[in-house]
């Protein structure tokens, strides 16, 4: 999985990128996540992310656009699909400089999809 961050203002250690593998129940070879927040802004004390997110691997290729919030150290983000043939995803997670790891669950999808994510800083 892999994550991009370019934060517009704000904490600037939030921005970077970030890569790792996310971890499926039952299968050995898990796709490689890609996630880019290209802005974040406050609005009556909330950070709110905007962005966009991928997915490679095992024959799948996704991605769309992430919405969400950031209250540091915790990440909750909504990914959409681009495509109504791939899943969307909710997304938990917690930030912590380098790392960040979290939870994933489809939602609105024809499959059950969910699984765990660690993400270095690159």
């Amino acid at each position: 999985m892999s994550l991009a961050l370019a934060a517009c203002g704000g904490d600037p250690t939030l921005e970077g990128t970030y890569e790792g593998k996310t971890t499926v129940p039952g299968m050995d070879y898990p796709p490689t996540w890609s996630l880019t927040i290209t802005s974040h802004m406050m609005a009556d004390g909330v950070v709110f992310v905007l962005g966009s997110w991928g997915i490679s691997g095992i024959g799948l290729q996704a991605g769309g656009e992430i919405s969400g919030t950031f209250d540091d150290p915790d990440l909750t983000l909504t990914f959409a699909s681009a495509s109504s043939a791939n899943c969307g995803y909710n997304v938990s997670a917690t930030w912590q400089g380098d790392e960040i790891e979290g939870t994933y669950s489809a939602m609105a999808c024809f499959v059950v999809a969910e699984g765990s994510f660690s993400l270095s800083r690159k």
